[in-house]
């Protein structure tokens, strides 16, 4: 599906998501005409909506259908991470899969369709919750799905030029001897930040990970930086801050 035909789609819907008081409810809901069938997937189907601006400022709505059962299994909410750099860049705002969808894998299915068949880029933040946690860490075993750490920083934190006598020489130094260790990268050797870089006070790097010893959510590959946390022991400034984003390459 390409970018203008989505944007029709969440035209033509509108935004009626549908709503349940109880998460757990098994209670059915009536089931929409215009689902589109997920390949593959004979019995899940999906649309796109648009969800009402909220404290989240969530914009697009993706629901997930039980075709057999006729009922709602679960949705995923997003809102556009403009200064992300990369193409078609979505934060999470929230997801829920309903009452016995639960503990199936289905919530990765929501992320399936919102990489590989809709083309987005998706970005999380360090507030999960350990479903979520373990959910990326089965998303990084998908093949085709490429999952990443991301690091952002002030510029002002890294680039000596845009530092203005807020940080000292030992300061940047330091900074950018933590960001190079944590790509993976030689003593000495200068930290690489991510391509298109959208915004002018701060600056994006991506590292690699891999699920943690206990198989519940991933790391960072050189344990250097913590991604679930915002208090990072590293960084006495607290000028990090770290999240996930998921593609799909396959």
């Amino acid at each position: 599906m390409r970018a203008n035909e989505i944007i029709r789609e969440i035209q033509r819907i509108g935004s009626d998501k549908p709503r349940r008081d109880d998460p757990q409810s098994d209670d059915k809901l009536e089931m929409p005409a215009n689902l589109k069938v997920i390949p593959g997937a004979k019995t899940m189907a999906y649309r796109v909506g648009k969800a009402g601006i909220s404290m989240t400022r969530a914009t697009i709505i993706i629901e997930l259908w039980d075709l057999r059962g006729k009922d709602l299994i679960g949705w995923l909410s997003l809102r556009p991470a403009s200064d992300f750099p990369m193409p078609k860049s979505m934060a999470v705002t929230n997801v829920e899969v309903y009452g016995k969808y639960r503990g199936q894998g289905l919530g990765q299915s929501l992320y399936g369709v919102a990489t590989k068949i809709l083309g987005y880029t998706i970005v999380s933040d360090d507030t999960q919750t350990p479903e979520a946690r373990k959910m990326w860490v089965n998303l990084h075993g998908i093949p085709g799905m490429e999952i990443g750490g991301w690091l952002g920083i002030s510029r002002r934190s890294i680039d000596p030029e845009e530092a203005r006598n807020s940080y000292d020489e030992r300061d940047i130094e330091r900074y950018q001897s933590l960001i190079a260790k944590v790509q993976g990268l030689s003593q000495g050797q200068v930290p690489v930040p991510m391509p298109r870089q959208r915004n002018p006070y701060y600056v994006y790097y991506s590292f690699p990970v891999i699920a943690g010893p206990d198989g519940k959510e991933l790391q960072a590959a050189q344990q250097v930086v913590a991604i679930y946390t915002r208090e990072h022991p590293e960084d006495s400034r607290r000028a990090i801050n770290t999240g996930l984003y998921a593609r799909w390459k396959g």
